[in-house]
């Protein structure tokens, strides 16, 4: 199982997305500063986690939300998905 991950710095007003297959040890790392991009970001706070069940899904996944464009769109997209039932339409589940 892989994941895509949205994390927030409210510090910054970013966001944040990545794949992984731990997404909580990932935070850690992202808030240890072990992150070249994020470290100057810190502290990050998970908003949303998708899961799919190849690497290669999630990396397509990833792409397509990094390329959503400006925050308005991608808040939309995290509330879309946070406030459906905990599973997409194709069977991937929502985390968070």
């Amino acid at each position: 199982m892989y994941f895509v991950y949205i994390i927030y710095s409210e510090k910054s007003n970013r966001y944040y997305t990545g794949q992984t297959n731990d997404y909580l040890s990932r935070l850690h790392e992202h808030n240890c500063g072990e992150s070249f991009y994020t470290k100057t970001h810190r502290p990050w706070e998970l908003v949303l986690v998708l899961s799919k069940k190849t690497r290669s899904e999630s990396m397509v996944l990833e792409k397509k939300i990094k390329n959503i464009g400006t925050n308005e769109r991608l808040l939309a997209f995290i509330n879309k998905y946070k406030d459906t039932d905990c599973r997409c339409k194709d069977g991937d589940d929502i985390i968070l």
